[in-house]
């Protein structure tokens, strides 16, 4: 297939512009970068998307303009539209973005201040709380007897009856039955 001048000088043109389009595109990454911080796995996340999203793009324009043959002078065109726009347009659009981006936590700061005050307060009563049960579970710990009884028929002591009785039991028992008869 022959391509005339004039096609190729439309191609070119239209792949200039498609670089613009790819570079306003990777500012929607670097915005996500700002806004989640810029830790690697963000950077990594939002790199890897952008180079598989616009080789798919890339291969897209060529495939609807150039019949999908790959034209060097599509990909200088494409190129050069994104680095024109990157290095001119770009650089005002981030700090456009960084100024609204920065308003943006100004202002959600200033709504969760009286959350994270009842929050605050909340988790000091827990914790309160929280200490006295821990010291309380701690006691219980030591001696886990005191709650048991010393009588030897309640159910949970049965399964102790190869236990020696103590003199102490032996006394207890004594009393009672003098007290009820």
């Amino acid at each position: 297939m022959i391509v005339t001048l004039s096609e190729q000088t439309l191609i070119f043109l239209y792949s200039c512009l498609f670089g613009v389009l790819l570079s306003c595109y990777f500012d929607l990454f670097r915005v996500v970068r700002l806004v989640c911080g810029n830790r690697k796995t963000v950077t990594l996340v939002c790199d890897l998307l952008f180079f598989l999203s616009g080789t798919v793009f890339t291969y897209l324009f060529f495939v609807r303009f150039c019949s999908g043959q790959i034209r060097v002078y599509g990909l200088i065109g494409e190129l050069l539209g994104f680095l024109l726009c990157h290095f001119s347009f770009s650089a005002l659009f981030m700090q456009f973005a960084v100024f609204i981006v920065r308003i943006v936590r100004r202002f959600l700061r200033l709504l969760a201040r009286p959350w994270l005050a009842l929050f605050r307060f909340f988790r000091k009563k827990f914790q309160k709380s929280r200490a006295a049960r821990v010291e309380k579970l701690e006691k219980r710990k030591k001696n886990p007897e005191n709650s048991l009884q010393p009588h030897r028929n309640v159910v949970y002591n049965l399964l102790k009856l190869h236990r020696k009785k103590s003199k102490k039991e032996d006394t207890v028992r004594e009393k009672e039955g003098d007290e009820k008869t």
